[in-house]
């Protein structure tokens, strides 16, 4: 009997431990939702009403001493939701921003990943507790596409643009490794209900983020390194 209680205990750790392997954040209206596997880096697909638009995409970030995101090991999740009006600086289009969304914070040993899931958009970042300066040596930002999109890209024919390079417009499945990186935002056609576009915020001390295409139908951030 023992035996038997002992063999219910570890199923049911097993069964646990896959649990926390495998999480789901959902945008407010339920429309929008990310889905993550832990495995040896972190691995996320995001659909839009049960329709696939991203999937199996990973993130890491190597510093000088480690790398986070790689072989991650849970130790707790935070969810929490916010819905708050937000008064830019200088108002443009408007006065008032509406920011509404759900977040799950996911805390490993020595760093932290943050998702927000909005009825809009997914936004992810990195918050590290280590003390003083943190150099950062590279950024992982993988794309997966689950079928051949059109992407609309600035490709500049290096580091230096000025962002005014003509569009070009390029199939997902073509895009090939040894090809002009592209500068960001990029706009993404899916060909179907969907577009997605791709950018970043908030760079203070850190380079801006290019992608080139992997020539497997996805797509990797590029960055300057820092001049000598």
């Amino acid at each position: 009997m023992r035996r038997y209680f002992l063999l219910v205990v570890c199923l049911c750790l097993a069964s646990l431990l896959r649990a926390q392997n495998k999480l789901e954040l959902i945008s407010p209206n339920g429309e929008l939702k990310v889905s993550l596997n832990l495995s040896d880096k972190i691995y996320y697909s995001i659909d839009y009403n049960g329709d696939v638009l991203l999937k199996d995409n990973t993130l890491q970030l190597t510093l000088r001493n480690q790398v986070l995101g790689q072989n991650p090991k849970l130790r707790r999740q935070k969810r929490t939701s916010v819905d708050e009006q937000l008064t830019p600086i200088v108002p443009l289009k408007y006065a008032k921003v509406n920011n509404r969304y759900n977040q799950l914070l996911l805390t490993f040993k020595d760093y932290s990943v943050e998702f927000r899931a909005f009825d809009d958009g997914v936004a992810y970042r990195f918050i590290t507790s280590q003390k003083g300066d943190v150099e950062v040596m590279n950024e992982e930002f993988a794309i997966n596409f689950p079928s051949d999109y059109l992407l609309h890209l600035q490709q500049p024919g290096g580091f230096h643009t000025a962002y005014e390079e003509p569009y070009t417009h390029v199939q997902s499945n073509a895009w090939k490794p040894e090809e002009r990186i592209a500068v960001l935002p990029v706009l993404i056609d899916t060909q179907k209900d969907y577009k997605i576009l791709i950018s970043e915020s908030d760079l203070a001390d850190y380079p801006c983020m290019f992608l080139k295409g992997t020539g497997t139908n996805g797509a990797i951030s590029v960055f300057s390194k820092a001049p000598l």
